[in-house]
C-alpha cells in the first residue's frame, strides 16, 4: 500500500512539473503583463523585440509568482519603457517567490503617484535573479532608483543576485542605482556609471542599509557617480551602514564624487572586531554575535580606488567604523584625500597620493624613486612583483615625482 502511494505521489509531482509552460509574448499574449496574468509558478515568459510600456502601475507586475521572464533579442532590443510614470517591473511575491529577470532594457521608470516612493526601475519583494539587463534614467523620490529591494514597509531577508548588469543615468536621494535594505546581494561583473544620490545619506551607486545579512561584490565597477549634497552628501559610488559581512573583490572604484566625505566609498556605523584574530571585542566570533548594527567585516582585496573627489574627508575610503581589512588593493590618486579612518593592512595594499603611473618606479608613494623602493620590490619579489617591477625602478632610479 505504501509503495502504491508513493507511486502515486511521484506522479502527481512528475505530471506537476511537466505542465510548467513557455509562454511567448506578442505570439500567444500580446503584452508581458497579460502572460504573467496566465502563467503558474515555474512557467517561462519568452519576450520578443520591442518596446513594452502599459497603463498600470508597472510596466509588469509579477503578482506574486515564481517566473523566469527573458527576452529573445537582449537589452538592445527588448525595452520595458516606465514613461517617467510607472515602475519598470514589480516583483510582488514575498520570499519564497523568486523571480528570474534576463536580457531587458528597463529605463524611465518611476514610482506611481501614491505609492511607496523607492524602486522606479525594479521594486522586489521576494527573491530575485537578475543578468544582461540595462537599467537607465529610473527615479526615485527617496531609494533605489535603478533597483530597490527590502525596502520598508516591505518584508525583508530577500536573496538578489545580480550579474552583468548596467546600471546607469539613474537619480535618488540614497541609492541612486541600486538600494539594498536587510537582505543578502551578490553583484558579479557588473557596470554603476553616472547615477546620482540627491540627499540624505547619498551612495549615488550603491546604498547598503544591512543588519545581519552578507553583501558579495566581484569584477564590479563604480565610475562618474555623484552625491552632491543636501543633509549628508556622503559616498559617490558607495554608502555602506550597518552591515554584517560585505566583500569587494577585483572591483574598480574611480572618478566619483561626493560633497561631504567618501568620494568613493563610506562606511560607517560598521563593524566592531579584531581584524588581526577575527573576533568581536569581547573575544567571541563574529559570527556567534546577534547580527545587530555594527558586528560585521568590509573586506576589499584586489580592488582598485582611484581619482575619487570629495569636499570633506576620505576622497578615497571614508572608514568611520572600524572592521576595514584591505589586501592587494591600490588606493591612489584621490583628492584630497586617500583614506580616512582605522583600516587593517592585509598586506601587498598601495596607498599613495600618486599612482604608479604617475610615478614610474616610485613603488612607496614617496614621490621618490630610491633605495626604498628597490627594497620594497625584493621584499615583495613574486608576490607580486616580477622583473618587470626592478627594471622600472633602476629605470628611473633618483628620479623625483612632481
Amino acid at each position: 500500500m505504501r509503495s502504491i502511494c508513493t507511486a502515486i505521489v511521484a506522479t502527481l509531482m512528475l505530471a506537476e512539473t511537466s505542465l510548467a509552460a513557455t509562454i511567448h509574448v506578442p505570439t500567444d499574449y500580446p503584452t508581458i503583463q497579460a502572460a504573467i496574468g496566465a502563467a503558474y509558478d515555474g512557467d517561462v515568459i519568452l519576450v520578443a523585440p520591442g518596446i513594452y510600456t502599459s497603463s498600470g502601475e508597472a510596466v509588469a507586475d509579477t503578482l506574486g509568482k515564481t517566473l523566469t521572464i527573458e527576452s529573445l533579442g537582449g537589452p538592445s532590443t527588448t525595452i520595458l519603457d516606465g514613461q517617467g510614470t510607472r515602475r519598470g517591473l514589480y516583483c510582488s511575491g514575498e520570499s519564497p517567490a523568486h523571480v528570474t529577470v534576463s536580457g531587458f532594457t528597463i529605463q524611465n521608470g518611476t514610482p506611481p503617484t501614491g505609492q511607496e516612493s523607492d524602486g522606479g526601475g525594479i521594486l522586489t519583494i521576494g527573491d530575485l535573479t537578475l543578468s544582461h539587463c540595462i537599467i537607465e534614467y529610473c527615479q526615485a523620490g527617496s531609494q533605489g532608483a535603478g533597483l530597490a529591494a527590502g525596502t520598508h514597509p516591505f518584508p525583508t531577508g530577500q536573496t538578489v543576485s545580480i550579474d552583468n548588469c548596467t546600471f546607469q543615468y539613474n537619480t535618488a536621494e540614497y541609492g541612486g542605482a541600486v538600494l539594498a535594505h536587510d537582505c543578502n546581494v551578490s553583484m558579479t561583473n557588473c557596470q554603476v556609471l553616472n547615477n546620482t544620490g540627491t540627499n540624505n545619506i547619498g551612495g549615488a551607486g550603491l546604498g547598503h542599509y544591512v543588519s545581519g545579512y552578507t553583501h558579495s561584490l566581484e569584477n564590479v565597477t563604480f565610475s562618474g557617480n555623484t552625491s552632491p549634497g543636501g543633509t549628508w552628501g556622503k559616498a559617490g559610488a558607495m554608502s555602506i551602514r550597518n552591515t554584517t559581512n560585505i566583500t569587494m573583490t577585483g572591483c574598480t572604484v574611480t572618478n566619483n564624487s561626493s560633497l561631504v566625505s567618501g568620494g568613493g566609498i563610506s562606511y560607517w556605523y560598521g563593524a566592531r572586531f579584531d581584524p588581526h584574530t577575527g573576533l568581536h571585542p569581547d573575544g567571541n566570533p563574529v559570527s556567534s554575535k546577534s547580527r545587530s548594527r555594527g558586528d560585521g567585516m568590509f573586506v576589499l582585496s584586489d580592488c582598485l580606488i582611484r581619482g575619487n573627489s570629495t569636499v570633506g574627508n576620505g576622497a578615497g575610503l571614508s572608514l568611520e567604523a572600524s572592521g576595514t581589512a584591505l589586501i592587494a588593493t591600490i588606493v591612489c590618486g584621490n583628492a584630497p584625500e586617500q583614506i580616512n579612518g582605522p583600516w587593517y593592512d592585509g598586506g601587498d595594499n598601495f596607498v599613495a597620493e600618486k599612482c604608479m603611473d604617475d610615478c614610474p618606479g616610485d613603488y612607496t608613494g614617496d614621490n621618490y624613486v630610491n633605495v626604498d623602493d628597490l627594497l620594497h620590490v625584493i621584499t615583495y619579489w613574486q608576490n607580486p612583483y616580477t622583473v618587470d617591477d626592478l627594471l622600472l625602478v633602476i629605470a628611473n632610479w633618483q628620479t623625483s615625482c612632481p
